[in-house]
């Protein structure tokens, strides 16, 4: 055996390049590497990405190929914001540039709070709870701190809620939206005694009823009536029981809450949340609000 010192340098050296190398993929996850990975990375895009998250499986004719990478929002000229799914795929059926692909989304139909209860602890996924369409501003003030304080007991700590809120705005313009030129408030109100007539067996006569709507600015909040235009008497067969109407006498239709971001922001607070970002209309007519559980 030769010294060390008399060892050709060229090996020595070969050998200690190979070292290094093997040194520094072994600190890296391997894997990832595309000369050693056999898998490739194709793109999808969606128009709706349906709670897609990173790690989910990929599947092609039911066979597993690989998994999700990345879940990123972009805007596409003509067609708008889509979602760009990247898939890290190996082996399978080939997938070309021709291949469609679908999202796998599982429903569920039952009671809202007994649904979001069996999801609590699904999977450990992260869920978004949306309440949209200004539908609190329905509820008073009780009742929408008791609907969301049900609302996060079902959830888990890195669960979003997104709230729409209709904002306060110029009194007119509220104003108008529930007592519009063209009638459709008032068509939406008379609906309801139309579907009481057809679905229970109701004889309203909706020609005798007139819609009349209010804004009231210091409670910032919209309310809608019908009223009876003459003194009459209505049956409702399902329950069996007959109402009797005065001259002008109001039923109580409909309660639209507006809202200020103090308000969203006390709502929040006192239900168990905290605002984390909140969403505006070019008018700031409309927010919808993202909440997180506060600590």
């Amino acid at each position: 055996m030769r010294p060390f010192r008399e060892r050709s340098p060229l090996p020595i050296g070969i050998v200690g390049v190979v070292a290094i190398l093997l040194a520094l993929l072994l600190a890296f996850d391997i894997g990832n590497l595309p000369f050693i990975n056999s898998g490739h990375t194709v793109y999808a895009e969606f128009n709706d990405a349906a709670n897609l998250q990173k790690g989910a499986t990929v599947r092609v004719s039911g066979v597993l190929v690989g998994k999700v990478t990345s879940v990123k929002l972009e805007y596409v000229p003509g067609e708008g914001n889509l979602v760009k799914v990247g898939m890290r795929v190996s082996g399978g059926p080939h997938i070309g540039a021709d291949t469609t692909a679908n999202l796998k989304i599982e429903t569920r139909n039952g009671d809202y709070f007994k649904i979001l209860k069996s999801l609590k602890n699904g999977g450990g996924r992260r869920k978004i709870l949306l309440f949209l369409g200004s539908n609190i501003g329905n509820f008073g003030r009780d009742q929408s701190i008791d609907f969301f304080r049900q609302l996060r007991a079902v959830m888990n700590p890195n669960d979003l809620l997104f709230i729409g809120f209709d904002l306060q705005k110029d009194p007119h313009v509220i104003l108008k939206a529930y007592d519009d030129p063209q009638g459709i408030t008032a068509a939406f109100n008379l609906n309801l005694l139309r579907r009481i007539n057809r679905e229970l067996g109701g004889d309203f006569d909706l020609d005798k009823f007139v819609h009349y709507a209010l804004y009231r600015p210091v409670e910032c909040a919209a309310r809608s009536f019908l009223i009876s235009r003459e003194q009459q008497t209505a049956h409702i067969e399902a329950l069996g029981r007959s109402f009797s109407f005065e001259p002008w006498e109001a039923i109580f239709m409909e309660i639209s809450q507006k809202y200020s971001l103090p308000m969203i922001e006390a709502l929040a607070a006192e239900s168990g949340f905290a605002v984390k970002q909140n969403f505006f209309d070019s008018k700031y007519y409309y927010c919808d609000s993202l909440w997180q559980l506060s600590a």
